[in-house]
C-alpha cells in the first residue's frame, strides 16, 4: 500500500509541475522556451508514478495467481506448531540498513556539495567528480562510472553550451 500511495504522489507531483510548466513564457521562432524540461520531467514523474500504482495493484492480488475454483473446496495449509517456528533475530536487518542510510546521506551530501564546488573547478570536473561519486556509493563498478560521469558531463555540457546557448 505505501508503493501505491507514493506512485499517487509522485503522479500528483507531475500534475503539479506540468501546470507549472505550461506557465513559463514561450520563446519566438518556435525555439523551446524554458518551460520544456520540466515538462519533460513531468512525463517522466507521470510514467514512474502510474508504473508505482499498476505494479503494487499486482502485489496487493496474491489470490490472482491461483483463482478458487466454484465448487472444490479450498486447500489450506496445516498451520505450524509454534514451538517449531523460528522467529528472526531483528539485529542484522539493522545492521544491514545502517550502511543503506549512510549511503544516501553521503549521497545527498555529496549533491549539496556541488553548488560550492562547481565555481571553483568547473561544471564539468565538479559534475563529473559528483556523479562518480554518487554512482560508486550506489555500488556501480569505477571504470564504467567513471567513463559514464565525464562522458555525460562533456555531453551535457556541449548540449547546453553550444546547441542551447545557455552558459553553464
Amino acid at each position: 500500500m505505501p508503493q501505491a500511495a507514493a506512485g499517487l504522489a509522485t503522479i500528483a507531483l507531475a500534475v503539479f509541475v506540468w501546470f507549472q510548466a505550461r506557465s513559463f513564457p514561450t520563446l519566438p521562432e518556435g525555439h523551446p522556451g524554458p518551460g520544456l524540461f520540466p515538462s519533460i520531467i513531468a512525463v517522466a514523474l507521470f510514467v514512474a508514478g502510474a508504473l508505482l500504482v499498476l505494479s503494487a495493484r499486482k502485489r496487493r492480488s496474491p489470490a490472482a495467481d491461483f483463482p478458487h475454483v466454484p465448487g472444490q473446496p479450498e486447500e489450506r495449509a496445516p498451520l505450524a506448531d509454534p514451538a517449531q517456528v523460528e522467529t528472526p533475530d531483528p539485529t542484522p536487518r539493522l545492521a544491514a540498513a545502517r550502511p543503506g542510510i549512510l549511503r544516501i546521506v553521503l549521497v545527498v551530501g555529496v549533491v549539496a556539495l556541488y553548488p560550492v564546488v562547481a565555481p571553483a573547478i568547473g561544471f564539468v570536473a565538479s559534475l563529473s567528480v559528483v556523479s562518480v561519486v554518487v554512482a560508486l556509493l550506489l555500488r556501480a563498478r569505477p571504470v564504467p562510472a567513471t567513463v559514464a560521469a565525464v562522458g555525460g558531463s562533456i555531453l551535457i555540457y556541449l548540449l547546453f553550451t553550444r546547441l542551447l546557448g545557455v552558459p553553464l
